[in-house]
């Protein structure tokens, strides 16, 4: 019977250790919460349109998502470079040609914040991100923003992360809710410079 109850706690043991290494991954999650109410407090038109918008029942996916792209554009919550290895024997990027075994790093920080790509790289403006601006810069070096690896948080493709539904969702919910909740400002804190 001591046995059975020791092997119970090395079981319950070694799944709270488990749980330790998974709760790891939320730390992406609540960094990118935090850089969102930080953009949201120093931007106080940002923060009135979304009270009114949420006011009147009217706050949508779509400028939840606007704003977590810009969020995401600014201060990604990872802004680490993701780096391959090319494994076809030539590839042309942009007028550029990658041969087999070649290591290219894409990082979005970098691009979020070139004023060739992006117009006023260091304001905080989520209608940016809204269906008539995507269009306009459809055709132009500034659609680079729009691709899936630079847009969102979480990746894209085969490795984009599986519980980025989830957390989307997550954050679309925490954003609408303090927004509902809370006046949200910072008097001393108007740029990233600050």
């Amino acid at each position: 019977v001591p046995l059975i109850g020791r092997k119970k706690r090395i079981l319950v043991l070694r799944s709270l250790k488990r749980r330790k290494w998974h709760s790891l991954d939320f730390l992406p999650l609540a960094a990118f919460l935090g850089w969102i109410i930080f953009h949201v407090a120093r931007t106080p038109a940002v923060h009135s349109t979304a009270v009114s918008e949420v006011g009147n029942g009217q706050l949508t996916a779509e400028v939840l998502n606007a704003i977590i792209c810009e969020t995401h554009r600014v201060t990604p919550a990872t802004p680490m470079a993701s780096i391959k290895r090319i494994n076809k024997d030539s590839l042309e990027v942009h007028g550029k040609i990658l041969t087999k075994g070649d290591v290219v790093a894409l990082q979005s920080f970098t691009i979020g914040h070139d004023s060739e790509i992006v117009t006023d790289p260091m304001k905080f403006m989520p209608e940016r991100w809204l269906p008539d601006a995507i269009e306009d810069r459809k055709g132009t070096p500034s659609e680079i923003i729009d691709h899936p690896l630079l847009k969102q948080p979480f990746s894209a493709g085969a490795r984009k992360c599986s519980g980025s539904p989830i957390a989307v969702n997550e954050i679309q919910v925490m954003i609408a809710q303090l927004i509902l909740d809370w006046k949200i400002s910072s008097p001393r804190v108007t740029s990233l410079e600050d």
